[in-house]
Parts: structure tokens; sequence; C-alpha cells
């Protein structure tokens, strides 16, 4: 009688250890799955963060500026701040793309000349010879040098598209960034109370969380 009493309790006791198991691994795959999602947008998140604690000084006179408009103080920040880095980014773009055009075209044509190096290159440290050689090859045949150096071009020309592929993501990341810091600023007295609420929960009704 009570070998089956036993058997009944640990056959209960394996149930709810089973269904436990379940639930924390539905949960952990839930979790791992969101952190999926949402891992690309961590450092667009902390660097808003970081540049709304940064500039929130400023963000507080213009808003007073402004008669206590949150929105419009958020909204000026965040339409300002990306003009400021979209507007040269654009402009160094259209001009590097002009140039590679305007530099593809006289190749094609054959009226591009490389002008002979001076002596004093030789001169350089470690590359200086063979920089000499190339360089002086390429001011008497321009084709047959870049023929002969197509390796080392190929290469250099997925590096280069690998860093403007960097630069195109770092620059998606700051607008990101930029936009977030802005929305956190227009919602920063929400925000602080939320946080003095959480610091309070946390360190109990005698300590206090020195957060604005």
């Amino acid at each position: 009688m009570a070998s089956s009493k036993s058997m009944t309790e640990e056959r209960d006791y394996l149930g709810k250890a089973l269904d436990i198991a379940i639930r924390l691994t539905v949960i952990a795959v839930i979790v791992l799955g969101a952190f999926r999602i949402f891992s690309p947008f961590l450092a667009p998140v902390t660097w808003g963060t970081i540049i709304a604690i940064a500039l929130n000084p400023i963000f507080e006179r213009v808003n007073s500026a402004l008669g206590g408009r949150n929105r419009l103080a958020g909204t000026l920040f965040i339409l300002i701040s990306l003009a400021l880095v979209i507007t040269p980014t654009v402009l160094l773009t259209s001009s590097i793309v002009d140039g590679a055009k305007k530099l593809d075209q006289e190749l094609e044509e054959g009226i591009l000349r490389v002008p002979p190096p001076a002596e004093k290159v030789q001169d350089w440290p470690v590359v200086g010879k063979s920089l000499y050689s190339t360089w002086q090859s390429a001011s008497v045949n321009l084709e047959a040098t870049i023929k002969k150096l197509d390796p080392q071009l190929d290469k250099l020309k997925a590096k280069l598209a690998s860093t403007v592929a960097g630069l195109g993501a770092a620059l998606v990341q700051t607008i990101i960034a930029l936009i977030i810091a802005g929305i956190l600023m227009m919602t920063s007295q929400g925000g602080g109370k939320v946080a003095r609420d959480i610091s309070m929960r946390l360190g109990g009704d005698d300590h206090h969380g020195d957060v604005p």
C-alpha cells in the first residue's frame, strides 16, 4: 500500500518536473528567438540611449525655448541631426561616384595618363622601390600594368566593396540611433518616472536613485 502511494507520488513528481522542463524549454526558445530578432537593433538602441543622455541638457534648453513642447523639440532634434549626418554623406558619395565614373571613362577611351614618379619615391621606406617600379611602368604603359596587377586589383575591389557595405550599415545604424535618441528625449519625463519606480522597487523605500 505504502509502495503504491510512493509510486503515485513519484509519478506526480516526475509529471510536474516534466511539465516545468517543457515550460522552461518553450520560454528559452522564445527568448532566444526574440534575441535573434532584436539583436541587430541592440547597437542602435545603446547608442541612441548614450546620445540622449549626452545631449539631454541641450534638448531641455530647446524644449524650454519652445514652451515645453517635447514632441516639437524632439522632432527638430531628429530632423537637424539627420540632416547633419546624411547631407555630408550624400555629397561625399556623389563626389566619389562621379570621380570613379570619370576615371573609368578615361581608362576605356585610352586617354588616362599617369605622370612619372619623382626619383625620391625610391627612397621611401619598405615600399619605395617596388612602388617606384610599378608607378614608372604605369606611366609608360598603363594598360599592361593594370593587366599585370589584375589579381591584386580584384582583391582591392572586394575589400573596397566590403568597406563600403560596412559604412552603409554604420550609416543606417547611426540614423536609427539618432531617431531613438530623439524619441527617448521626447519621453524623458515618463522614462525618468519609470526609472525611479524601478530603482525604488529594487532598492526599497529607504533607497532612492538619483534619477532625474
